[in-house]
């Protein structure tokens, strides 16, 4: 299915000097593709939540962090098949998340966010195959502090 565009709202919330917790959400990817050895079409969703702690480094303008903690993602794909059972597979799963990214304020309040994460996460697909849903997220975005 490839890349695609994903929406991120992040809530953190300080608790001790460097450490914040958090909360992510990830959704709007749907893919259509064709898929298999007879190109059947198909549809690709996949939501998920994250939950984590982080740790971000000094630095007024630039603040590097790390990031660690628990996530859920939900996958649905619907197959257009004759040949493939069941033709539409809804699964989820829970597991670990990591990540490393980057905060540069342009201020007090506004900044640009990068960040790189990792989730092993595989669910069941249709004929007993293994979905990987998880691997590496790469993200950009605006943030506000507030």
């Amino acid at each position: 299915y490839g890349a695609g565009i994903i929406f991120v709202p992040v809530l953190e919330i300080k608790v001790f000097k460097g450490f914040y917790l958090g909360a992510s959400y990830d959704f709007g990817y749907s893919k259509s593709a064709t898929i298999g050895y007879f190109q059947e079409n198909s549809t690709l969703k996949i939501n998920s939540w994250d939950l984590f702690i982080s740790y971000h480094f000094g630095g007024k303008s630039f603040v590097p962090y790390l990031k660690a903690g628990a996530g859920f993602s939900k996958y649905d794909q619907d197959i257009e098949s004759e040949v493939i059972t069941p033709k539409t597979v809804s699964e989820s799963k829970t597991g670990w998340m990591a990540g490393v990214g980057f905060k540069y304020f342009f201020g007090k309040t506004l900044y640009l966010k990068g960040e790189v994460r990792y989730s092993p996460f595989k669910v069941d697909g249709a004929n007993d195959s293994q979905i990987d849903i998880g691997g590496i997220k790469t993200g950009l975005g605006l943030g506000i502090k507030f």
